[in-house]
């Protein structure tokens, strides 16, 4: 698996070194390579996959996490299929939306939440007591009347 990293990495490397001879980097027009925002995901993952490889026998922790950025490459293939690119650009665009849903779910969550604390505040209290004679035992209803008779108010498990 370490072999094919790093096959898979010099090639996209390779790719990203044509690309910038023939497009230019940043600065040579509207179709420089940086212009385009697949093609800077495309440099961050290849930047930080060489970033890894170059350090792949030091043992730090920060570098152990660019690692993980290496979960990207499949969206390399995104640019490449305009089907998928449209698709991806609709679910970002719609972000605000999901976001302005998710606050209306999370309000009835909030409501629900203190309509259930206020129907079940305190029904799962009982009183124990060993001393406390069977007729009385019926009669105490509250935390009061368990502390009247000796009792500790406790939680169920």
């Amino acid at each position: 698996m370490d072999k094919l990293d790093y096959i898979l990495s010099f090639i996209f490397l390779f790719e990203l070194l044509i690309k910038v001879v023939v497009y230019g980097f940043a600065f040579n027009g509207p179709d420089s390579y940086m212009k385009n925002s697949w093609n800077v995901m495309d440099f961050i993952i290849v930047f930080f996959s060489m970033v890894s490889i170059a350090f792949a026998d030091i043992d730090l922790g920060p570098i152990k996490i660019l690692r993980v950025l290496r979960v990207l490459r499949p969206l390399r293939m995104i640019s490449r299929n305009p089907g998928m690119k449209i698709a991806i650009q609709s679910l970002i665009n719609a972000i605000p939306d999901i976001g302005n849903v998710m606050v209306v779910s999370l309000l009835f969550i909030l409501l629900f939440s203190i309509l259930g604390t206020n129907f079940y505040k305190g029904k799962f209290y009982y009183c124990h007591a060993d001393n406390i004679p069977e007729p009385y035992a019926s009669s105490i209803t509250n935390k009061y009347d368990c502390f009247d008779y000796g009792g500790d108010w406790m939680n169920q498990d």
